[in-house]
């Protein structure tokens, strides 16, 4: 999954990669870290700021250097920065 949502973060395509988002929880693969960052990624990409800190927040106790990364990029990219 990480690797498909990486794909819609490169194109912005946000409907495709919230459809990910949905199959990744109903999978139970909404602990692992690396998808979560990918998530991030893609909604900080998309514009989806709001979406991207849902997830952010929702790995509080995981979150690393990619984590806080994609986070400082998307705020800065859509002028929270």
């Amino acid at each position: 999954f990480t690797s498909l949502v990486a794909a819609c973060a490169n194109i912005a395509a946000l409907t495709c990669g919230q459809q990910f988002h949905g199959r990744v929880y109903r999978r139970g693969f909404s602990k692992n870290v690396e998808l979560a960052n990918a998530l991030i990624d893609m909604y900080a990409k998309c514009g989806s700021i709001p979406d991207s800190r849902t997830v952010f927040c929702e790995i509080a106790e995981r979150r690393n250097l990619v984590s806080w990364t994609s986070m400082m990029i998307g705020y800065g990219s859509h002028g929270y920065g």
